[in-house]
């Protein structure tokens, strides 16, 4: 597994990152490039940084021979989501979460 880390200056500042890894997946054979995580301070926003970044990204998945770029996005983040359409990203599953509010083990289910 390769971890990316891409930043852009403006400035001197860091305005926008984005980090990635490459992975191969032994069962199918294919190679994914997934980001994890894409952020912008507040004031540079819109400005067309993160889209910048994912066009980077998306040349380092044709150049290591991906089959697929893949990220997650929070329900509420309206503005990523309309970004990642714009950039031919289309929703291909939704990811659920159980989170630990001290309850994670009501169903009695048993770890082995």
């Amino acid at each position: 597994m390769l971890f990316i880390q891409s930043s852009l200056l403006v400035r001197g500042i860091v305005a926008a990152i984005l980090g990635y890894r490459v992975q191969n997946y032994l069962y199918s054979g294919k190679i994914l490039l997934y980001i994890d995580d894409r952020s912008t301070v507040a004031t540079e926003r819109g400005k067309g940084y993160v889209g910048n970044l994912l066009d980077h990204a998306r040349k380092t998945a044709i150049e290591s021979g991906c089959d697929q770029i893949s990220l997650d996005s929070g329900y509420t983040r309206l503005d990523g989501r309309r970004l990642y359409k714009n950039k031919c990203f289309v929703l291909g599953f939704h990811h659920f979460v159980l989170r630990n509010t001290g309850g994670l083990n009501q169903y009695n289910i048993t770890i082995v």
